[in-house]
């Protein structure tokens, strides 16, 4: 089984809390709560690529996930601070064997 846990940033940041969007983009609307660095086993409900198209620094396009908490919350958050285990394979990135940043993965084209 696949879950995603919010990292928080690669880098030494003081940043905790990090905003959720009602879709796979910048350009969408923030929900109404943030997800807070640490919270672990959320549920993976979907993948998709960023909505305009934004590169991170290795040239990728960023990778949206549509996450669950445990509340029953749903929310967009961008691969770059989150992370994530387990098979993964429906979704592009095959079994993913220890929590691992997303951005640093490189997501296949999925079939149809």
């Amino acid at each position: 089984m696949a879950s995603a846990t919010v990292l928080g940033f690669a880098y030494d940041s003081p940043v905790t809390e990090f905003p959720l969007r009602q879709g796979p983009g910048t350009t969408f609307d923030r929900t109404d709560f943030k997800a807070t660095k640490g919270t672990a086993n959320l549920i993976i409900l979907d993948v998709q690529p960023d909505s305009q198209n934004t590169t991170s620094d290795f040239g990728r396009v960023y990778q949206w996930f549509k996450l669950q908490f445990p509340d029953g919350k749903t929310g967009w958050m961008r691969g770059h601070v989150v992370g994530i285990v387990g098979d993964m394979t429906q979704w592009g990135y095959g079994n993913v064997a220890a929590v691992t940043h997303a951005y640093t993965l490189t997501r296949s084209e999925v079939p149809a």
